[in-house]
């Protein structure tokens, strides 16, 4: 039985792992939408299918890996790009208002163009060099793969290997460098032609050319955005076809969080939680002594989760404060570096207790101790308000440090950020800046 184009699209026919029958209707018109939007359906097919397969085979590798350090984090590059799309979709929305042949008319075509290829093309083409890395065992991150390569490079690094022709055929290298620099001679209006010029800087200029009609340049854009919509809609199979091992394995579980999800959705998720919490912390039933035990058992289990060793948990109603002792990590404490890496994990045990316990303490210590030579290493004392401001991502890390009490082998610290610094490092970096304190 030979199936229709229609039939090929189907969301249903399109998981590997996932019975479709365990989905809502809605999530299936939602999938539906996606694939079926105007555009080449044969050339969505061929691209969909090849994209589908290129990930299950990386999967087949390693499957825990290319979802942490491939899948998840690029998600979250695609989720960078949103602004840019609703953009260029505003710029669409604009083409009737230009006379029909225009010069501007043309001009307003290439600029949609070059900010498809520039904005929503070269990220989204990352997914598929990094797959092809991973498979070859070439793939280092996907920074790395996303900003060391531009489009030209990773076009050119898939089509070597003679697929996914329908997916990029919208894209032509020579046109791309003629309007990254039109001036006054890269892009020229000719009748119904537009003439694009690859200028290379020597003496005499070497020129390429190449000229398409108004028609063509609008084929040339759909086709670009047919690329969009295929990875697009592979991205949300594959996403829900593999949701299950994301939900059930912890790492991948924070990395999805980490990348994927923005302010409002980590604030859903904590009110979730901070529910199942306030049953124990708001219960008159339950003695004091049994809630600290009960959120106690909670904070271990969490700890588990998270591969984080924890030794014990005390309180002291005087101080109000929770302390918690971890093991002690060999740290040279003659090494300030070495000091404050040390003390950067130490906020994490924190963090933790300050979802759980919240505002029945005032303080929370992390301590290091090594009960078999009774020694202490580092320890930090941070206020539940501080904390508060870390969990509500009004402060960062950093700020949890600079703003807390330190202790090596029970001396005091003192402990400064250079906020200046730290700034201009994080304006340099790929990474997305962490929230900060104003100060």
């Amino acid at each position: 039985m030979i199936m229709n184009i229609f039939e090929l699209l189907d969301p249903k026919n399109l998981f590997f792992f996932t019975d479709h029958q365990s989905l809502t209707e809605k999530d299936i018109s939602v999938l539906r939408g996606l694939f079926f939007l105007p555009g080449d359906l044969q050339a969505r097919t061929s691209n969909t299918y090849g994209l589908l397969c290129l990930m299950h085979d990386c999967m087949k590798i390693d499957s825990a890996r290319f979802l942490k350090t491939v899948f998840i984090p690029w998600v979250g590059i695609k989720a960078k790009t949103k602004v840019h799309r609703s953009r260029i979709m505003d710029e669409f929305s604009r083409v009737g208002e230009f006379e029909e042949g225009s010069d501007a008319d043309k001009a307003h075509l290439v600029n949609i163009y070059r900010s498809i290829v520039s904005d929503l093309f070269d990220p989204y083409i990352t997914l598929v060099v990094a797959c092809y890395q991973f498979k070859t065992g070439n793939y280092k991150d996907i920074d790395d793969t996303n900003a060391s390569m531009g489009e030209r490079n990773k076009t050119e690094y898939i089509l070597a290997r003679k697929e996914f022709l329908e997916l990029l055929k919208g894209y032509n290298p020579q046109v791309r460098n003629a309007i990254s620099h039109s001036g006054s001679h890269g892009v020229t209006y000719k009748n119904n032609n537009i003439i694009f010029r690859e200028i290379s800087r020597n003496t005499p200029p070497r020129v390429n050319i190449v000229t398409w009609s108004k028609e063509t340049l609008e084929q040339k854009i759909m086709w670009l955005f047919e690329c969009i919509i295929s990875i697009e809609a592979s991205e949300n199979v594959f996403g829900i076809d593999c949701q299950e091992q994301i939900l059930t394995d912890f790492d991948l579980f924070l990395g999805f969080i980490l990348h994927c999800s923005d302010h409002t959705t980590r604030e859903e998720l904590h009110a979730k939680f901070n529910i199942r919490m306030n049953n124990i912390r708001n219960n008159d039933s339950l003695p004091s002594e049994t809630k600290i035990e009960t959120l106690s058992k909670v904070l271990f289990y969490n700890c588990a989760l998270r591969k984080m060793p924890i030794l014990s948990s005390s309180t002291s109603e005087e101080r109000a404060e929770l302390r918690l002792e971890i093991p002690k990590v060999n740290t040279d404490f003659s090494e300030d570096e070495e000091i404050l890496n040390r003390l950067l994990q130490l906020p994490r045990y924190s963090i933790l207790a300050f979802t759980i316990f919240e505002d029945l303490f005032e303080r929370f210590s992390v301590v290091e101790v090594d009960k078999s030579e009774n020694l202490s290493g580092l320890a930090i004392i941070i206020s539940g308000n501080l904390l508060r401001l870390y969990c509500e991502e009004k402060a960062g890390l950093v700020d949890l440090i600079n703003d807390s009490v330190s202790f090596c082998e029970g001396k005091k610290i003192a402990v400064e950020i250079d906020f200046k610094k730290l700034e201009n490092f994080e304006d340099h970096s790929l990474n997305e800046p962490f929230p900060r304190l104003l100060r």
